[in-house]
């Protein structure tokens, strides 16, 4: 089951954009739930920031079909990883933030939530530089943002 995308042109005047989404999650973990705790953090990192604009939302992913005799024709669960969805004046801030607590915490007892999970940022927030600036201004513009099904 997929959820609608938490952000519209509605609730802020900035495009949003996807940042990533977190790795071993699931249909166990309740997006909103993250996304308050996500909220919280934010605030206490950047006490003087505007309010987080973001949302997390499940998405699903195609089912893996395994053809293979020994394994009897085996279906591999649909996964449906959390994602994330930002303002995008608030994306780098976010972004590193996520990184700072899910990446560089070796232990799932001292992240947030205690869950544990990965920030895996998307393909177009990856890039460095001004190199990275010139791909997401493009990416940004040859899609229809913000998402609104």
């Amino acid at each position: 089951m997929t959820t609608k995308p938490v952000l519209s042109s509605h609730q802020c005047r900035t495009p949003t954009v996807i940042l990533g989404d977190f790795l071993c999650s699931g249909g166990f973990i309740d997006p909103a739930r993250i996304t308050k705790i996500l909220m919280d953090e934010y605030h206490r990192i950047y006490p003087t920031a505007a309010p987080l604009k973001a949302g997390c939302r499940t998405k699903q992913c195609k089912q893996i079909m395994v053809d293979d005799k020994k394994a009897n024709s085996w279906v591999m669960a649909v996964n449906q990883p959390i994602c994330i969805e930002v303002d995008q004046s608030q994306a780098s801030k976010l972004k590193l933030l996520l990184y700072k607590l899910f990446n560089k915490n070796p232990l799932a007892k001292n992240r947030p939530g205690k869950y544990n999970i990965l920030f895996l940022p998307a393909e177009d927030q990856m890039h460095m530089g001004s190199d990275g600036t010139r791909e997401r201004q493009k990416h940004s513009a040859s899609t229809n943002w913000p998402y609104n099904p």
